[in-house]
């Protein structure tokens, strides 16, 4: 149909379509179709079922009531929606979809179940060429059930999007078989993301977000919405795995906006790191998303190596932080007053609240023993020390070279330095270097080798695995060498370092 149409359309009814678009508005118009019923449509490079475009001045205002479409079979070389592609106009649906331009569309009391296609492509494209001051898409009263591919499932550009009293359920079912196509490809924004991904704005758009589920969905990330108005309330988040948590925010872009999250049910949910919410080292840039969530539960969620609701700045695998993994105490979340007394309790049990590694501390040393010995004499006892997070958690590190990776070790290096004259020469023979492992850097067997007088020896930490650098990273032990005035003992540099050791 072509140029402005006033097109009035009931009880349509097909079966074994093998056609191109099933509709086709060019230019301006109006169309109210009630009532259609299809039992299968084919087609091959032809796009979406129903196609809207060329805009002369308002473009196409439709109203679709009572849509029924069974198995849609698309083969298509370039990306195409399988069922909606609109460029201009308003768009209601009573009862998938590409947009672009100044489209506007609504989608009302609909189901669509059992969508299935070869590539991972997203499920709802929403590509407007300039800001468009109204919701680009609004759903209400819609289900979506048994998407298999990992498209994301709204790819939203310069856009606003309303869902309120919606459900999604078993999305990317692909992730329970471990096959999807995506998988076989380089990673992409519109595979990353399982539910909402944010390409662009430039004016702070909204997502408003009320009253609706998702269950059984899964994917490497939930949402990353980089700027804007989030409003997420009373919603349901259930028996999903996100990757790299439910809600992803990362320094890699400036961020804007408010987002707020209000009655949130978060249960059976499992990730590798952060369950809800994932945070990249944000705070190195100037602008920092404000981020609020209140009456939130979270019922029987697991992070398979760290932050079990929330990750910050972490990158060692390990199995840390029940509750919350971050930088460290002064990047923790701010709680309101009144939960303060039950986060404290929370905290007692280690392991719910866990941050990245902040100092090192002796087992079997204090500040006051001195290590007394003479020059190159062997120092047979074995010293530890262990590495600790700011609220006191003792970590557990790899059991054995074998276990570990090379990017994983924390390695160390000993030095030993006068008290009096840095700058003198000293020299340390045994294992002056090492690394550390199961819960400990041990240290024993050592030869030390300086001129008579006070001495710190220095561990520090050179190589921090898959943790962040932090700067308590060193610790020392008091060592006193003695003059060399005992009969029977040569006072000699025996290892032409110009340094005199001690023997008989």
């Amino acid at each position: 149909m072509f140029g402005l149409i006033d097109l009035n359309m009931e009880n349509y009814k097909g079966y074994n379509i093998n056609t191109g678009s099933l509709m086709t508005f060019d230019g301006d118009g109006i169309a109210n179709i009630i009532g259609i019923d299809i039992d299968e449509i084919y087609s091959q490079n032809d796009g979406a079922v129903i196609k809207a475009y060329n805009q002369k001045r308002n473009g196409l205002k439709a109203y679709f009531n009572d849509v029924n479409i069974k198995t849609i079979i698309q083969e298509n070389i370039l990306y195409s929606a399988a069922f909606l592609s609109t460029s201009s106009g308003i768009i209601d649906i009573d009862g998938f979809i590409y947009s672009e331009g100044k489209a506007i569309t609504n989608i009302v009391y609909s189901e669509i179940s059992n969508f299935y296609s070869k590539y991972s492509e997203p499920i709802f494209y929403i590509n407007n060429n300039i800001p468009c001051p109204e919701s680009s898409m609004s759903f209400q009263h819609v289900k979506i059930n048994n998407v298999y591919e990992d498209g994301t499932l709204f790819y939203i550009t310069r856009c606003s999007v309303m869902i309120e009293h919606s459900e999604f359920n078993n999305i990317h079912e692909c992730y329970k078989y471990n096959n999807c196509s995506s998988f076989k490809e380089l990673p992409e924004d519109k595979t990353e993301n399982s539910i909402f991904y944010l390409k662009q704005s430039e004016t702070a758009p909204y997502f408003v977000i009320k009253n609706s589920s998702f269950n059984e969905i899964y994917g490497k990330r939930g949402m990353y919405i980089k700027d804007g108005t989030l409003d997420m309330q009373n919603c349901v988040i259930k028996n999903s795995y996100f990757q790299y948590g439910f809600t992803y925010y990362t320094n890699l872009y400036n961020c804007f906006g408010f987002h707020k999250y209000l009655n949130i049910t978060f249960e059976n949910n499992n990730s590798e790191i952060g369950t809800f919410f994932y945070f990249d080292d944000i705070g190195n840039k100037k602008n920092i998303m404000n981020i609020y969530f209140t009456d939130i539960k979270f019922i029987n969620n697991t992070a398979s190596n760290y932050g079990g609701i929330i990750y910050s700045n972490a990158r060692k695998k390990t199995d840390l932080g029940k509750i919350s993994y971050i930088y460290d105490d002064s990047h923790a979340p701010s709680y309101n007053d009144e939960d303060l007394d039950y986060i404290n309790k929370l905290k007692l049990d280690k392991n719910n609240f866990v941050t990245n590694p902040t100092h090192i501390e002796f087992d079997n040393n204090n500040d006051t023993e001195v290590i007394v010995i003479h020059s190159d004499e062997r120092i047979e006892k074995e010293y530890s020390c262990s590495i600790y997070d700011d609220y006191g958690n003792k970590f557990s590190l790899s059991e054995g070279i074998n276990d570990a990776l090379l990017d994983d070790l924390i390695i160390y290096e000993l030095s030993l330095i006068n008290v009096e004259n840095k700058f003198l020469p000293t020299k340390i023979y045994g294992s002056y270097q090492g690394y550390c492992l199961n819960s400990s850097c041990k240290i024993k067997d050592l030869r030390l080798v300086g001129k008579p007088g006070d001495y710190k020896l220095e561990l520090k930490i050179v190589s921090f695995g898959r943790y962040y650098e932090f700067r308590d990273n060193k610790i020392d032990m008091n060592v006193k060498i003695l003059e060399c005035n005992e009969t029977g003992y040569i006072n000699k540099d025996k290892n032409g370092i110009n340094i005199k050791s001690w023997y008989e």
